[in-house]
This record gives structure tokens, sequence and C-alpha cells, in this order.
């Protein structure tokens, strides 16, 4: 019985055949591959597919928007899901454990938003985990650099925004 849907969302990146690469290997190495499935959900019609371990359910699908991804992921059919972006890599241990705890029918999703990486987090690693205040400023001097270009993920100027708040802040 599958108990844990790994939805792999790749966007449009130049290179994420080598984001894959990785990831691939990782999850071709977990123990308890009965017990997934792993839905591709790409911007790319890539042959992503090929590179699982054939003992593993995948199902790929070509996605026109960020929004279709999503509603692909919220129809799950196991007991628990994870959305696994490109950029984001986690050990076949990792992965193991996740699917331990999903073996539990009472288990709750507790576990699930702990690998969530967004700014709250962030913010919270650079606060309570780096002492040396030199690094800590080049970590924020880098934020401030990025800048999110038109049309990301298809959302035309949504970024102009951020882009504005980013490049133009002092701290």
């Amino acid at each position: 019985m599958k108990t844990l849907t790994i939805n792999y969302l790749s966007h449009e990146r130049l290179d994420s055949q080598k984001y894959w690469n990785i990831t691939s290997h990782f999850i071709n190495k977990i123990k308890f591959k009965d017990r997934i499935k792993v839905n591709l959900l790409l911007s790319h019609d890539n042959n992503f597919e090929d590179y699982l371990d054939p003992n593993i359910e995948v199902e790929k699908f070509i996605c026109n928007s960020y929004m279709e991804k999503i509603i692909i992921t919220s129809k799950s059919k196991t007991n628990f899901s994870m959305k696994l972006d490109e950029d984001v890599f986690f050990s076949n241990f990792v992965f193991d454990k996740f699917i331990e705890l999903s073996l539990n029918p009472n288990a709750n999703g507790i576990y699930w938003p702990i690998i969530s990486i967004n700014t709250a987090m962030t913010d919270l690693f650079i606060e309570k985990f780096i002492k040396e205040p030199e690094i800590v400023n080049n970590i924020h001097k880098s934020f401030l650099k990025v800048k999110f270009p038109r049309n990301l993920w298809k959302q035309k100027n949504a970024y102009l925004k951020l882009n504005f708040l980013t490049l133009f802040a002092k701290e």
C-alpha cells in the first residue's frame, strides 16, 4: 500500500536536469520503494521518469502553471504527500524517515511543515545559528540583490512590487 506521494515540482530552469540527477539518485536509494508514489509535475516534457527505479510508481504531468501543479498535488490518494521543489534536496535517509512516519495512520502532518524552507525559517536560522556578524551581513546583502524575472512561473508582473521592495531596501 502506498503511504507517501512525493510531488516533484520542476520549473523552467535551463539546468533542471542537473537538479533532477541529484534528486533521482536519492529517491532510487529509498528502502521502502513499495510505499511511495512519485508525481513528476513538469513545465516541459522531460524524460525524468527514465531516471527512476522501475519498482517506483511514477506518474508524469506536464503543467502550464504553478497552480495546476498544486491542484494535482492536492488530489493525492495516499495518507501523506509532500511537495518537493527541484532546488530542495533530501538524502534517502530523510525520505525513509518520512515513509516510516507515514506508516502510522494516527500520525499528524506536523513533520511535513518542518521541511518547508521559507523566509521566516531562513531569517530565524540566520538570527539564531550564525554568530559572526560579518557573515550575517553578507547573507542579508546577498538576499537584497535577488531580482525576480518578469513572468516567473507564468505570473506576469506579480513580482514587480517584490523587486521594488527588495532591490531598493536598505536592510
